[in-house]
């Protein structure tokens, strides 16, 4: 968490920003009913999605099919603010 929390939004690669930024947007449309976002993550991206407060889930079902295979990872809505300032901090 630290690598991602130290790094200033210049810092960040536009990939990390644009992830970053679309998570803040998503946090302000996030209405009663919702509980979390989910992303499917490419390999490459877990640690950065991981840093972030991310967790791996087990699917049940829906998995894509894609190769390499994505990994779905879950963020609460509780820490996806937190996860956002963190990242551009």
């Amino acid at each position: 968490m630290a690598a991602v929390g130290a790094a200033s939004r210049n810092q960040l690669s536009q990939r990390e920003y644009s992830a970053t930024s679309t998570t803040t947007q998503v946090s302000a449309y996030i209405s009663e009913g919702c509980i979390g976002v989910l992303v499917d993550a490419k390999p490459d991206a877990v640690a950065f999605y991981s840093a972030l407060g991310f967790k791996s889930i087990e699917l049940v079902s829906g998995a894509l099919g894609d190769r390499p295979e994505p990994v779905a990872m879950f963020l609460p809505n509780g820490q996806i603010t937190a996860a956002a300032k963190q990242a551009t901090d």
